[in-house]
């Protein structure tokens, strides 16, 4: 089974590189839109319809995800489940929007609920009605079967493509990956820090990780 013993580094690195994907999308995403704005002001025709459409208000949204997640981790079995997300977001221009969320992840081969409470973050490459997307939530888990109880760190990165119907509504089609991690006992380890040695307990945790395939809208 796959442990993570270094859960704060774990989480580091995945925090890093998201941070540097989401900085690369909207650097280039905002090349594009400069490059894009010169051409018009260049052009003589006007096209009043596209540039309702793929304009966006700035502003509070809802953002509402539904998909599958497919078991990734061998060691495992039957840890496929039902996604539901349920997110507020506040839009900040064309390209990105952040919030809070909170999930649903239904294990149905266990007859399990996990309710995740995430950061989310997501991004548009292009101002176009088509366009790559990108979202991550970062958060922690609650498990209920037995009253409210952390469960874990919960890290979901998807990429996709996203399609802007006006100002308000906009749908995408996202793949990508979840680790949702659980404690799943203690291990004793040596404190050799100190002329006494000491011994100290600390958790195992395991990663329950899963492909993910959602669909979602943005009104």
């Amino acid at each position: 089974m796959k442990k993570i013993n270094n859960l704060a580094g774990s989480l580091k690195k995945y925090f890093l590189l998201s941070l540097f994907i989401s900085t690369v999308i909207i650097s280039y995403g905002r090349t594009v839109n400069q490059k894009q704005n010169s051409e018009n002001q260049g052009s003589s025709i006007t096209t009043p319809n596209l540039i309702e459409n793929t304009s966006v208000r700035r502003g509070f949204r809802l953002v509402v995800d539904v998909g599958y997640q497919y078991q990734f981790e061998p060691f495992f079995t039957n840890i496929n489940r039902v996604k539901f997300n349920i997110a507020g977001n506040y839009q900040f221009n064309s390209y990105m929007s952040m919030g809070v969320g909170l999930g649903v992840r239904y294990y149905h081969n266990h007859d399990n609920f996990l309710f995740p409470l995430t950061y989310n973050f997501r991004a548009r490459l292009l101002e176009s009605k088509f366009s790559p997307y990108f979202s991550i939530g970062v958060g922690y888990t609650f498990l209920t079967s037995e009253g409210p109880a952390l469960l874990g760190l919960s890290l979901n990165p998807e990429f996709g493509l996203s399609y802007r119907i006006n100002e308000k509504i906009e749908l995408h089609l996202t793949f990508g990956y979840e680790m949702q991690n659980v404690a799943g006992g203690e291990i004793d380890y040596v404190n050799y820090n100190f002329i006494f040695p000491t011994v100290h307990t600390r958790p195992i945790v395991y990663n329950l990780g899963a492909f993910s395939t959602s669909f979602g809208i943005a009104f």
